[in-house]
């Protein structure tokens, strides 16, 4: 469960599509996704490659703002 926080924040579009960050660093990502029409997320999905490159891409370039979620 996530605490509150008093200096906390909520951003879109600034980290990830969604994102609660403390002290402009991001504590949680979320990633929205919206179709017109009904799309699955299986291992054939372009929404969750695409999801997991960006992340992987963070975690590789050493950014605190991934520091939270990325393990070396």
């Amino acid at each position: 469960m996530l605490k509150k926080k008093p200096n906390g924040h909520i951003s879109i579009e600034k980290f990830d599509d969604i994102a609660f960050a403390d002290e402009d660093i991001a504590t949680c990502v979320i990633q929205a996704k919206h179709h017109v029409t009904p799309k699955s997320l299986s291992d054939s999905s372009v929404d969750l490659w695409k999801t997991l490159r960006i992340w992987v891409t963070g975690c590789g370039a050493s950014s605190e703002l991934f520091r939270i979620g990325c393990r070396s």
